[in-house]
C-alpha cells in the first residue's frame, strides 16, 4: 500500500473509532480565525462563536478583557483580534490546554496573556475591579450525563466538558466571584447548558439575562456588573461607600451633605479640624466647586488626571471637615484610576479618606476595608489602590501658585 493511502485508511479508521474530524485536521474555525485543536483541547464550537458575537455587541470599547477557562484560546483570541488595543488575559486550570492556546497565539500573531491556575486564582490581583468584560466557555456537562454524548464529543477532555454530578458547579463557582473582578459597570458572558437557566441567578451583584443560541435553546448568561449602579444609589441616600484610588483605598461620601460627611468623620475617629479633601471626575466638576484662576485651570487640565491637589476657594458653604472653613477653601484633585473617575462621574465629587482608621496603617483593596468596616460602609467598589504617593499640593488662591507640600508633579 503506498505511503498517502496508508495515512487515509489510518485517519478513516481513528474517525471510525470516533476520533472528531477537527482532530484529525488539525484545525478548526472560530469566527475570524482558524485555530490548532488536538486531544488536548475542546473543539471550539458555534454556540461559543455565537457568545463571542453576544459580547462584541454590548457597544462598548474595553480596555481589559478576561477568558476563563480558556483552552484552545478560542474567545480570548477572538476578542484580541477584535479589539486590538486592549489587554487581554486567559486562564486555564490545563498546562495543556495553555500549551495549545500559546501555539494560536503565536500562529496568529496575537498578544494575549495567559495564566495557569484554577478560575479566578490564575489572574492576577491588580486586575481586580478592573475588568471591563469577562467571558467564559466553562465545564457544564453533569457527570452522569458523559454516558449520552456522542462518541466523539466523549474523545474531548474530560476536564473541559464536565463540571461535577450537577454540572452547574464551575459556573457557580464563576457567578460567586465575578462582581468582585468586574469594573463597576463590567459586562460578562458565560455559556451555559440548555437545562440550566436557572444559574443566573447564582451571579451575585450582576444584573443578569438568559440568552439562547441561533436553534433557541438555552445557552449564555450575559450579564453587566451592579456595583457602579449600587454605589451611586449609596452616595444619594448618604452613605459611606468604598473606593480605589490611585493612592490608597477610600471611603467617601457627598461632600454637600452634612451627615453623611459626619458619618465619614465617626468612621474615620478623625478630627474635624483635618480637613477632607475632594476627588473629582475632571476639570468641568472643579469649577462647580471651586474658583480657579486661569493659570490653576491650566496647572489642571495639563496634570488631571494625576497627584496634584488644587486648594481653591469655594464656591459654596460646605460641612465642617470639608476643605479648610476659616480661609473657605477645598483641596480638590483628579485622581489617576480610570474605573472610579467613571464612578465619580455618576455620583458627582466625592469626600474621600483612607478607609483606615486615623493613623491606622493604609488600606489596600475592598478586601482589607472591610475587614475593618464591615457592613457600615454600603458598597465597597472592587479593587486595589495604585498607592502611589501623595499628590503634589499647592495653593491657587493668590495671583500666582504656592506649593504647600511636595509631591511627583513639580510646579515651576
Amino acid at each position: 500500500m503506498a505511503r498517502g493511502d496508508a495515512h487515509l485508511a489510518e485517519l478513516i479508521e481513528r474517525r471510525h473509532q470516533g476520533e472528531p474530524l477537527q482532530y484529525l485536521e488539525g484545525t478548526a474555525p472560530f469566527g475570524p480565525l482558524e485555530l490548532i485543536v488536538d486531544e488536548r483541547v475542546l473543539i471550539p464550537r458555534p454556540e461559543t462563536e455565537e457568545l463571542f458575537e453576544r459580547v462584541v455587541g454590548f457597544e462598548q470599547d474595553p480596555e481589559l478583557i478576561v477568558d476563563i477557562g480558556t483552552g484552545s484560546g478560542a474567545l480570548a483570541l477572538a476578542l484580541d483580534n477584535h479589539y486590538p488595543l486592549a489587554e487581554v488575559w486567559a486562564t486555564d486550570v490545563s498546562q495543556d490546554a495553555l500549551a495549545v492556546a500559546d501555539l494560536n497565539r503565536e500562529r496568529l500573531g496575537l498578544s494575549v496573556n495567559f495564566g495557569y491556575g484554577d478560575l479566578f486564582d490564575a489572574v492576577p490581583m491588580r486586575l481586580r475591579g478592573r475588568i471591563d468584560l469577562m467571558v467564559s466557555n466553562p465545564p457544564y456537562v453533569a457527570a452522569p450525563e458523559v454516558d449520552s454524548l456522542p462518541a466523539d464529543v466523549r474523545r474531548e477532555p474530560k476536564g473541559a466538558l464536565v463540571a461535577g454530578e450537577r454540572g452547574t458547579e464551575v459556573i457557580e463557582r464563576i457567578g460567586a466571584e465575578a462582581a468582585r473582578w468586574l469594573a463597576p459597570w463590567g459586562r460578562l458572558g458565560v455559556e451555559i447548558g440548555e437545562t440550566q437557566e436557572d444559574i443566573a441567578g447564582h451571579f451575585v451583584d450582576i444584573d443578569t439575562e438568559v440568552g439562547t443560541d441561533l436553534t433557541g435553546r438555552i445557552r449564555y448568561v450575559l450579564g453587566r456588573s451592579l456595583i457602579g449602579d449600587r454605589a451611586v444609589r449609596a452616595v444619594g441616600a448618604g452613605e459611606v461607600i468604598g473606593v480605589p484610588t490611585d493612592t490608597v483605598y477610600g471611603i467617601a461620601v457627598d461632600p454637600t451633605d452634612e451627615n453623611a460627611v459626619g458619618e465619614l468623620f465617626r468612621l474615620k475617629a478623625r478630627s474635624a479640624q483635618k480637613p477632607i479633601g475632594i476627588l473629582l471626575a475632571d476639570v468641568q466638576q472643579a469649577l462647580d466647586l471651586v474658583e480657579l484662576p486661569p493659570y490653576a485651570r491650566d496647572l489642571a487640565e495639563t496634570h488631571w488626571p494625576g497627584a496634584l491637589t488644587l486648594v481653591a476657594p469655594s464656591r459654596n458653604p460646605l460641612p465642617t471637615g470639608v476643605g479648610d472653613p476659616e480661609r473657605d477653601t477645598l483641596g480638590v484633585r483628579v485622581p489617576e484610576h480610570l474605573h472610579f473617575q467613571k464612578v465619580l462621574a455618576e455620583t458627582g465629587p466625592l469626600a474621600v479618606t483612607s478607609a483606615n482608621p486615623s493613623g491606622g496603617h493604609d488600606v489596600v483593596d475592598d478586601v482589607e476595608a472591610r475587614t475593618v468596616f464591615g457592613e457600615v460602609v454600603s458598597v465597597y467598589v472592587p479593587g486595589l489602590s495604585a498607592h502611589r504617593a501623595g499628590s503634589t499640593v499647592v495653593d491657587v488662591t493668590d495671583n500666582k501658585p504656592i506649593v504647600l507640600r511636595e509631591g511627583p508633579i513639580s510646579i515651576g
